[in-house]
């Protein structure tokens, strides 16, 4: 569903482009200085729409000796040790709008700043989280559990239990 609402803000800044695109006499049609060429919008509109779905997709690994971390808009991979851990914050809460449920969080935070979400699609948390809590076992970080009293969750222990 978050995918509709990248397509609507692709096309509000499509318009905003266009508009500055229109302020480019290289672009403009020679009989009206005010009109851009037909395909002007399609391609400006597919350009901004790659741009936001490619902000919001990255991949993470979470093995033994760390967190690979693959952000594919900016074209880097990262890798975080599990020493580096100093909080564990997870959630469980309602969201209502379009697309409304429960939502569940796990973030992972570094000692640099960086926050990531380790909560995978509800059906892999169960063979994931066994490796996050043998990674962390022993280590010294701060946990936090956010989770509402109604939350519909299958595996409550991830959300409630530090890891």
């Amino acid at each position: 569903m978050e995918y509709i609402g990248f397509f609507g803000l692709a096309m509000v800044l499509t318009f905003f482009v266009s508009r500055q695109l229109k302020r480019v006499e290289a672009l403009c049609r020679e009989d009206d200085q005010n009109l851009l060429p037909s395909y002007a919008y399609p391609v400006a509109f597919a350009a901004l729409s790659s741009l936001a779905i490619m902000g919001t997709v990255s991949r993470f690994c979470a093995a033994d000796s760390g967190i690979f971390f693959d952000d594919i808009a900016n074209g880097t991979t990262k890798t975080f040790a599990w020493q580096d851990v100093t909080a564990v914050t997870t959630r469980c809460y309602f969201q209502t709008g379009k697309s409304s449920g429960w939502r569940q969080n796990l973030f992972v935070t570094l000692a640099d700043g960086t926050r990531l979400d380790l909560m995978g699609r509800e059906a892999d948390m169960p063979a994931i989280y066994p490796r996050i809590v043998a990674a962390l076992s022993g280590r010294d970080f701060a946990f936090t559990a956010d989770v509402a009293p109604r939350c519909q969750y299958s595996h409550m222990e991830m959300l409630t239990q530090r890891p």
